[in-house]
């Protein structure tokens, strides 16, 4: 620094190159610069970097004198949220992105609860009935043992969002419930009953053409087989995208019988 003060981040790896970009890219970010990223060890980096300074909330353009009357400032680091949801959009899926879970010690020194949502949202996808901590899936392999600690006395799994993710089953089960019914009537000629379409219109579901074309047996049949029927939310203790992966089964077997 200018006046010969050191700063301490102790969080960055200085072995890892992504330290001194790091580095570089906040100071940039201090002279009004705009810095895009969506690397989230890159991302959390630099918030270390901006707490280690005092987390400033304000940055000013280079190009204008400090305080003066025409000074141009911005909030430090609104350009973060937004390369999250840029990340989101490019890679279709956040927890896809290595080292995705690093946004939630982005989150925490931002004090950004929209970053805390958008992780505690996918989180939800990955956790079974009675999760007790972070589930180790989600480490993936980049995500460091002190990282890792940091991470579960944040406590982001509780009862809020075990209820969230049996919100998810239960919608997902009326879905499935809804195409049992639909089947049905298709074979035998029937309109569906008030309440269903209701709950088409309600959940913006209906069969595709596809769907119209599998037997009400052959549906239920591997609803059995994967132990999805009966649907009972409080029976199912595994993940949302377990539950995902099944009906994706599902539809495959049902659809290359039906083509075969």
């Amino acid at each position: 620094m200018s006046d010969g003060k050191r700063i301490k981040a102790t969080a960055l790896d200085f072995a890892d190159p992504k330290s001194e970009q790091a580095i570089r890219a906040v100071l940039d970010i201090i002279h009004g610069d705009v810095v895009k990223t969506g690397d989230p060890r890159l991302l959390f980096y630099m918030t270390e970097v901006h707490k280690a300074l005092g987390s400033p909330r304000k940055t000013y353009d280079r190009d204008s004198s400090l305080g003066s009357s025409n000074s141009v400032h911005r909030t430090f680091f609104c350009e973060i949220t937004r390369s999250i949801g840029d990340v989101a959009k490019e890679n279709k899926y956040l927890h896809r992105v290595e080292g995705w879970l690093l946004f939630a010690l982005i989150a925490e020194n931002l004090k950004s609860h929209p970053i805390q949502v958008i992780v505690c949202s996918i989180l939800t996808l990955f956790c079974r009935s009675e999760q007790q901590g972070l589930p180790d899936e989600v480490r993936g392999i980049s995500i460091r043992d002190g990282e890792w600690l940091r991470l579960e006395n944040l406590r982001l799994v509780d009862i809020a969002m075990l209820d969230e993710r049996k919100n998810h089953i239960d919608t997902i089960f009326k879905a499935l419930r809804l195409l049992s019914h639909q089947l049905e009537s298709f074979e035998q000629g029937t309109l569906l009953s008030d309440d269903e379409l209701n709950t088409c219109w309600s959940h913006w579901v209906a069969p595709c053409p596809c769907c119209q074309t599998i037997s009400s047996h052959d549906y239920h049949r591997e609803l059995v087989a994967t132990r999805l029927w009966p649907m009972l939310i409080d029976e199912y203790k595994d993940r949302v995208f377990d539950l995902i992966f099944a009906i994706r089964d599902i539809s495959e077997k049902t659809l290359d019988a039906i083509q075969h």
